[in-house]
């Protein structure tokens, strides 16, 4: 299995001279994009058939042949990606439509709470069939911040001589006009490491300010995967498991103790109060030990913050993004010990 990573190194070492020169280049490279996207909207075209014809389409323009070209496999590009993301979302719309007809015929109106859904229903029919109708592609536009060039334009070179100023050229040549920039490239950790691990692509994303460079890397065969849990968390159970498992179910009980209490009593307090972590994960956490994620116990601990920020909330008036936002941005201040868990869920 192989995946690509990228990094960006700056162009601050290039003179002002050269940042004008490149600056001049996108700005055209743009201008001659948008041509070629006008082009292509309505007129869909293979990569394989961006002949010389439809190349020398823009006329007013001093940019090579050869940049041209790949002026127009990145127009070609972002027409296809706007389309495919407008017939992924109509088909989404469709999809909706579809449940919602299904719905409505197999559902028996003989009861008022069944009225009032097929009500509801009907009018999410009528919205989406609207809105169905009404949906429309937008073409994109390229504002000529950045180009995507290949080997045939661009070519990362080490300097003759040592220095200490930059560690290679990135030489762009055929842009037209007798033009050929030489931009000085800075590596930094992040490349070095992804140099090291990887092998680099022969294509640039250029912008005014840094050169984008890509890296492909071989993570080895694909895990398998041999058993698989699924853990949501709400008000009825702390947690509920894909094999019909639930822990704290007892937690909406507490939820409508507390909502019962005058607000600032005393009563109050002491029914958020019993909202308590069970001794073993409480050891746990004063032991400073490693919680897995996905674990049981660290999904207890997740949706105890949840239900902690419903009665702030509750109780303050805030709402529950407001007061989490809030919690994290003060969570430094805290001296109590904290869980302990490998995530980038949150």
């Amino acid at each position: 299995m192989k995946i690509v990573r990228s990094t960006k190194c700056s162009t601050k070492f290039a003179t002002d001279k050269k940042k004008a020169e490149l600056k001049t280049v996108l700005t055209e490279y743009g201008e001659v994009v948008n041509v070629f996207i006008d082009y292509f909207w309505t007129n869909p075209t293979d990569k394989t058939k961006l002949l010389k014809p439809i190349v020398d389409i823009p006329k007013d323009t001093w940019l090579s042949a050869r940049l041209r070209k790949v002026a127009a496999r990145e127009a070609l590009d972002m027409v296809d990606s706007v389309k495919n993301v407008f017939e992924w979302n109509k088909e989404q719309i469709q999809n909706t439509i579809d449940a919602l007809e299904r719905k409505i015929k197999d559902t028996k109106a003989n009861t008022r709470e069944k009225r009032r859904k097929i009500n509801s229903w009907h009018k999410k029919l009528k919205a989406n069939k609207s809105k169905i109708s009404m949906v429309q592609p937008h073409k994109p536009k390229h504002k000529g911040y950045k180009m995507s060039i290949s080997c045939t334009i661009g070519e990362l070179q080490r300097p003759k001589k040592t220095t200490k100023e930059f560690d290679a050229w990135l030489h762009l040549a055929s842009i037209g006009n007798k033009m050929s920039l030489d931009i000085p490239i800075k590596f930094h950790k992040h490349y070095r490491e992804l140099e090291q691990t990887g092998q680099r692509l022969n294509s640039y994303v250029i912008t005014k300010d840094y050169v984008q460079f890509c890296f492909e890397r071989e993570t080895g065969p694909k895990k398998g995967v041999k058993n698989i849990i699924g853990i949501d968390t709400g008000i009825n159970a702390l947690a509920s498991t894909s094999d019909k498992l639930q822990f704290g179910t007892d937690i909406k009980t507490l939820i409508e103790k507390s909502k019962r209490c005058k607000k600032g009593s005393k009563g109050k307090q002491r029914a958020i109060n019993t909202i308590e972590y069970e001794n073993e994960l409480e050891n746990l956490l004063y032991d400073n030990k490693f919680i897995p994620h996905g674990s049981l116990i660290e999904c207890e601990i997740r949706a105890s913050s949840i239900l902690a920020c419903k009665m702030l909330s509750d109780k303050s008036g805030y709402n529950m993004g407001t007061i989490d936002q809030y919690l994290w941005s003060r969570r430094k201040e805290c001296t109590d010990s904290f869980h302990l868990t490998v995530t980038t869920d949150y």
